[in-house]
């Protein structure tokens, strides 16, 4: 017996991300294609997660991170 698939996984199904994770993951995804602009974009990025972690409850940044990492250029990233 399979699993069903989730709606992150099927590919026909659209996932609806949060407005400020798109913002933030086109600054980071800019920041990692342009040299010239890579600093500023970071920390326009930076200062837009501060901003965001600022406006969730308690708790609520972990799920939120999780739930929009790949709006926010987060996955598939290798570190070291």
């Amino acid at each position: 017996m399979s699993t069903p698939l989730t709606a992150r996984e099927h590919p026909l199904v659209p996932v609806k991300h949060d407005e400020a994770a798109v913002v933030i993951g086109d600054l980071y995804r800019k920041a990692c294609v342009s040299l010239v602009d890579s600093a500023n974009n970071y920390i326009a990025a930076g200062r837009a997660l501060i901003k965001k972690k600022a406006g969730l409850e308690h708790g609520a940044w972990l799920p939120w991170l999780a739930a929009n990492a790949d709006a926010l250029g987060f996955t598939g990233r290798h570190n070291g």
